[in-house]
This record gives structure tokens, C-alpha cells and sequence, in this order.
């Protein structure tokens, strides 16, 4: 869920950068608008940060769970 909600807030933001810093758009980077870039290289890392990140944590979940459980 925390994953989830991460990649929404930040892929939400992202494409309302222009509108809430207009100034993004005069700046360039390889004749390339910051605006334009900004989702370029922010977007795909973070998608595979949030994958591996959940990775992690399904698998701890996993080994969790098919550990042999204690004597009662």
C-alpha cells in the first residue's frame, strides 16, 4: 500500500509541474524543456525503486511465513 501510494503521489505530481512551476518549461537541458525531462528521469527510476522495494518485502513476507513455526 505505502509502495502504491508513493509512485501515485509522485506520478500525479509530476504532470502538474508545468502548471504549478510554470518556469520549469523556459529552462532547458539539451534543447529539451526541464518539464519534459523531469518525467522522463524521474518517473522510470522510481518505478523500479517501488518494484524492488515491494521485491523486498514480499519476500520477507514469504520467508516469514514458511518458517517452521515455534512449539506451543
Amino acid at each position: 500500500m505505502q509502495t502504491s501510494a508513493i509512485v501515485l503521489v509522485v506520478t500525479a505530481v509530476l504532470p502538474a509541474l508545468p502548471v504549478l512551476a510554470p518556469g520549469l518549461g523556459r529552462i532547458r537541458a539539451f534543447g529539451v524543456p526541464l518539464s519534459w525531462l523531469l518525467p522522463l528521469l524521474v518517473v522510470q527510476p522510481l518505478w523500479m525503486l517501488a518494484a524492488l522495494l515491494h521485491l523486498r518485502r514480499a519476500e520477507r513476507a514469504e520467508r516469514d511465513l514458511t518458517r517452521p513455526a515455534g512449539r506451543s
